[in-house]
């Protein structure tokens, strides 16, 4: 543990290190410049020493003046704090939306921390991003189990700055002395998260002053009083497999949460209630051996019992 002294947000990442037993972890830190990795990144390096630290970066592909200064600025910082650095440029086609600039962006990430299975990989998500998902997600029309957003650790992603407010990391990026990179397509009101932090949001703070964490609140509330069992876990403890009896069994609330569970257990979080309700249909009214693809994931039944298992497509991804 470094010795040096250190700040509230420092005290935070070393409980939430403490908390998974990830203390002793070499650490991959996705560093795009911006506020929030910026500032986890300076604190992991605080709390563990640069020694365990390699910052990566990934540009997203072309010359744009503000990717270049991000990678120069990333490059630069990496040099300065004496930790390694690991880069890589997209070399394909342009990527055209934030979903293909993720995907690339996560795919570097796994295939350093590949290298290295020991390791974890953090990222700067923090309470703003938490709120504004879940508001994304409940607009697309997720059911509860959707709002569960992002785990703090789930392996080898690290973020433990999901219940840090921004405001928080930016009085700590100013006590480093520390200014981060303003990518101008975060100011881009085409893409719905944009505009629920520029401007909805903001407006709602304006019309009634608190709301912002009030509705963060909410929503964590809502999260906590999510039932950890129901009448179909106490008869079935396999999220990817469940006797056809049971299922059919179950009131529709009860159908619509498990198989929301099991598309969770699968790795799938983006699903939305009208494949559930899409799911549930073809379960229900389906012949008595049939499969079907909904939602990223492979469906099969027969007359004795119903099977979940992520999509050849999506594991390929993965």
């Amino acid at each position: 543990m470094n010795k040096k002294t250190w700040w509230k947000l420092d005290h935070h990442v070393w409980q939430q290190l403490k908390k998974y037993s990830l203390e002793k972890k070499s650490v991959i830190a996705a560093l795009s410049g911006g506020a929030d990795s910026l500032a986890l990144t300076t604190s992991l390096i605080n709390v563990l020493g640069p020694e365990k630290i390699t910052i990566a970066h990934f540009h997203h592909g072309g010359n744009a003046e503000a990717r270049m200064q991000a990678l120069h600025f990333c490059e630069k910082f990496a040099t300065e704090k004496n930790v390694q650095w690991q880069t890589e440029t997209w070399q394909g086609a342009e990527l055209q939306s934030e979903a293909q600039m993720r995907e690339k962006r996560y795919q570097f990430f796994l295939d350093l921390q590949n290298k290295n299975p020991d390791s974890i990989v953090s990222t700067g998500h923090q309470q703003n991003d938490v709120i504004e998902t879940r508001l994304m997600r409940l607009l697309r029309g997720t059911g509860p189990q959707g709002l569960k957003a992002i785990e703090v650790f789930r392996n080898p992603f690290f973020r433990p700055l999901l219940t840090v407010p921004r405001s928080e990391i930016l009085v700590y990026l100013n006590k480093q002395n520390l200014i981060p990179v303003t990518d101008p397509s975060n100011k881009d009101n085409r893409y719905l998260r944009n505009w629920l932090r520029t401007v909805w949001l903001p407006q709602l703070e304006k019309k009634r002053p608190g709301s912002y964490q009030s509705l963060g609140r909410s929503l964590e509330a809502l999260v906590q009083s999510l039932p950890s069992e129901n009448s179909v876990e106490k008869a079935h403890h396999s999220w990817d497999l469940i006797l056809r009896s049971q299922f059919l069994a179950q009131t529709e609330a009860e159908q619509t949460r498990w198989l929301a569970r099991a598309l969770l257990q699968s790795g799938r979080k983006d699903f939305t209630q009208f494949h559930l309700q899409e799911i549930r249909r073809r379960l229900i009214q389906s012949p008595k051996n049939n499969s079907f693809k909904v939602a990223g994931c492979d469906w099969q039944v027969n007359a004795q019992q119903i099977r979940v298992q992520l999509a050849k497509f999506m594991l390929k991804k993965l």
